[in-house]
């Protein structure tokens, strides 16, 4: 057996393609969709999440009005520039969330531990996920 976390460190994205092609390969085999074979589908639907590109803290929060009319409840921002910029970003935006929605502030790894940690300290007061905030 191949142990991929030794063989290559990291780069789960790269490694993700591969146990996917292993899911589809054995599911050829025995005849069965890969969603059975891991256990099942859970309903007949989900929520899907809408990102949101980096635009000003306004433009994201008009975003978030066009999207729910659309029917999303649940919004990604994309952050991790400016950390003063991303804290507008975040506090706009979380002014528009109603009961229920969920918001996502990813980085992808664009802010520095510092700036990470100042990031969170002030949204400490909003319900948002943060995701990805640094390396």
């Amino acid at each position: 057996m191949i142990s991929w976390d030794r063989s290559l460190r990291g780069h789960a994205y790269a490694k993700s393609a591969i146990d996917v092609a292993c899911w589809d390969i054995l599911g050829q085999v025995t005849g069965q969709s890969v969603a059975t074979l891991l256990g099942g589908r859970y309903g007949d639907s989900f929520a899907l999440y809408r990102a949101i590109s980096q635009q000003t803290p306004a433009e994201m929060a008009e975003k978030v009005t066009a999207y729910r009319a659309e029917g999303y409840t649940k919004f990604q921002l994309k952050v991790g520039g400016d950390p003063d910029v991303d804290i507008a970003r975040i506090g706009q935006v979380a002014r528009e969330m109603r009961n229920g929605d969920v918001l996502i502030a990813d980085a992808n790894t664009g802010w520095t531990q510092h700036q990470a940690i100042r990031v969170c300290d002030a949204v400490r007061d909003i319900d948002v996920y943060i995701e990805q905030p640094c390396s």
